[in-house]
């Protein structure tokens, strides 16, 4: 799904250089950002993803042209009324049926249940969720733009965490790597430790808040060895000078210093 939207989009950025265009217009109305909103909420966006979809946005790929998306404040139903009343043919992607694409899912079975069983207006909350959403995130992402132009003069502890959090992401922009959450938060809560965010970079956070990558050195392979019986009991086993604590638990720990592996795909042991 990725991959043939890509695609789209790379051919209509060739055909807008070719017709020299400055803008490709999109289609996408009000249901496709609802549909986007619940998506991405999935899959543990921030507040800029569940922002959702803006009526003007630049095209990564080709910074002099921008993406309209003119019909963001109109239902489908609109839409299909006025083409119907207006005799305009159009035509319906025969995927968008699909059930095993996930936003499939979310338009067919997810909203319409939640309009039967919730609220019969769940776009529209979602639409000015979104909207509060987008907001503070542009603001909390602006405020940690002047912070960084104005050479730090607030304490990076002093931040509110959201500004925190995109100070960081704004310097691992600059440094060409993907912002994770998982690695701004690391970076975030930690001072002068080394984060590995690729496999050839490290990175650590000094005390003003400035991102500074660290040189990766060689690793030296160590022939020690040990075999951990995994058990629902907590057991404790030392490794070199490691001290390490496991147990089979349903729950799934956000802490610092926890790793997670899927028990199903796993032996009953595991091997350091």
């Amino acid at each position: 799904e990725m991959a043939a939207r890509e695609a789209r989009y790379k051919f209509l950025a060739t055909a807008a250089k070719n017709h020299r265009c400055k803008y490709i217009a999109i289609a996408h109305h009000s249901d496709d950002q609802a549909e986007t909103f619940l998506w991405r909420m999935m899959r543990g966006a921030g507040g800029e993803g569940l922002g959702g979809m803006q009526v003007l946005t630049d095209f990564v790929e080709k910074p002099k042209i921008q993406i309209a998306r003119p019909l963001l404040s109109f239902t489908k139903s609109d839409l299909r009324k006025y083409a119907n009343d207006c005799s305009i043919p159009f035509r319906e992607d025969s995927t968008n049926s699909d059930p095993k694409h996930l936003r499939n899912k979310i338009r067919g079975k997810l909203i319409p249940y939640l309009k039967r069983h919730f609220n019969p207006e769940i776009e529209h909350s979602i639409l000015q969720s979104q909207n509060l959403v987008a907001t503070d995130s542009d603001y909390a992402k602006q405020s940690a733009r002047e912070w960084l132009d104005t050479q730090n003069q607030t304490n990076f502890s002093s931040l509110h965490v959201a500004v925190q959090r995109w100070a960081i992401w704004h310097q691992l922009i600059e440094l060409d790597i993907d912002p994770q959450f998982l690695h701004i938060e690391r970076l975030r809560t930690s001072v002068e430790q080394s984060v590995s965010v690729k496999k050839t970079k490290l990175i650590h956070r000094d005390h003003d808040g400035v991102l500074h990558l660290d040189p990766v050195k060689p690793l030296i392979f160590c022939q020690d060895r040990k075999v951990i019986e995994l058990n629902p009991r907590w057991s404790e086993h030392k490794f070199g000078n490691l001290s390490i604590r496991c147990r089979i638990t349903q729950k799934k720990p956000l802490d610092s210093g926890v790793e997670l592996f899927d028990a199903e795909k796993l032996s009953n042991q595991i091997v350091l």
